[in-house]
């Protein structure tokens, strides 16, 4: 039994490395990156000087930077451009 198939069809390096995402999915993780890694914990972090009783929302703010750095690298990932492209036909990488 075969476990990949051969260099013509999809396998490993195809699946894992020769991946375009669509141009919506791309913006929606920016924005989202930029929202859930910044926008949200600043927000939060801002607010602990004005009222100290609320240091508890810190760690909301941690959870949102966790996810916004979890989407920035799924960003870098998915937009990666390697070199394996070239042997499966890409004219650049």
């Amino acid at each position: 039994r075969r476990l990949e198939s051969g260099h013509g069809g999809r396998n490993f390096l195809t699946r894992e490395f020769v991946f375009t995402p669509e141009r919506e999915r791309i913006a929606k993780a920016r924005r989202l990156a930029g929202l859930f890694g910044f926008g949200i914990p600043l927000a939060l972090a801002l607010t602990v000087p004005a009222h100290p009783i609320l240091h508890i929302l810190l760690w909301p703010a941690l959870a949102s930077a966790l996810g916004g750095l979890l989407a920035e690298r799924w960003l870098f990932f998915a937009e990666a451009r390697h070199a394996v492209r070239l042997y499966h036909g890409d004219s650049r990488a």
